[in-house]
Parts: structure tokens; sequence; C-alpha cells
């Protein structure tokens, strides 16, 4: 597909899913320290 928009717009949505799988693993990453936290102080 040679749509100048079409490329647009998908490489833009592409590099949206990859920024909202970062945050959903940094979110990850996050919840499970707090979750080792609370085990530990319990």
């Amino acid at each position: 597909n040679d749509n100048p928009v079409y490329e647009q717009y998908r490489s833009r949505s592409i590099s949206n899913y990859a920024q909202a799988i970062k945050t959903l693993m940094e979110v990850d990453k996050n919840e499970r320290q707090v979750g080792n936290t609370y085990s530990c102080k319990k």
C-alpha cells in the first residue's frame, strides 16, 4: 500500500502500540515491587 496517509497512520499506531506495551510493563513491574514490599512487611 503506497498511500502516504495510510503509511503515516500505520507507523503512528505502531509507535502508540509500543508505547502502550512499555507503559503496561512498567506498571506491571511497579505493582510486583509493591507486592514484594508488602509481603516482606507481613
